[in-house]
């Protein structure tokens, strides 16, 4: 009981994660929402490629279970009987939505473009990498890798903040002058 929970939640979330543009307009939650793709994309290097959700997953179901272990079998495979292709697929489209909500996000917050265009291509270089390095808990160059998107991924974070905070232009509000502030 306790697995279809953690997988009807897991699907909820990228239900919503996907189509958050499509229902929200621009809000505060925007920030909210950047700020949660920031700390997937960062726990996924702490988590050798995968989520937490599916982590926890497998850890309840395979006692001796540990992450990176087998990307391929996850809590929809199991729901659904979904072949790996088929979950690939799913991914790789769901990945694309959040591609275009965290666009839509920067341009509608005014976000410099390359803080956005920078944090896409941290996206699509983790989701890549889970792609392309093989054998992901044992493989050397991939834990490299996962070391050195750590660092970077910090670093994106901790400017981010301080471009968002500091240099972007704030929206005036209508009938107040600078000296009234």
């Amino acid at each position: 009981m306790l697995l279809h929970l953690i997988t009807w939640l897991h699907i909820a979330v990228i239900i919503f994660v996907s189509f958050y543009v499509f229902l929200f307009t621009k809000n505060l939650f925007d920030y909210v929402y950047l700020f949660y793709i920031y700390v997937v994309i960062l726990h996924w290097t702490f988590f050798t490629g995968e989520c937490f959700v599916s982590y926890l997953y497998k850890r309840l179901k395979y006692k001796d279970y540990k992450a990176g272990d087998n990307l391929n079998d996850n809590e929809l495979t199991s729901l659904f009987d979904m072949k790996p292709r088929t979950v690939a697929i799913l991914a790789s489209i769901h990945i694309l939505f959040v591609i275009f909500n965290l666009w839509v996000i920067t341009q509608r917050n005014r976000i410099p473009l390359y803080l956005g265009i920078t944090f896409i291509i941290l996206l699509l270089a983790m989701y890549i990498s889970f792609k392309t390095f093989k054998h992901h808990r044992t493989n050397k160059s991939y834990h490299l890798f996962l070391e050195i998107m750590k660092y970077i991924i910090l670093v994106f974070g901790i400017f981010s903040v301080w471009i968002i905070r500091f240099r972007t232009p704030k929206a005036r509000r209508p009938g107040v002058s600078r000296n009234d502030r």
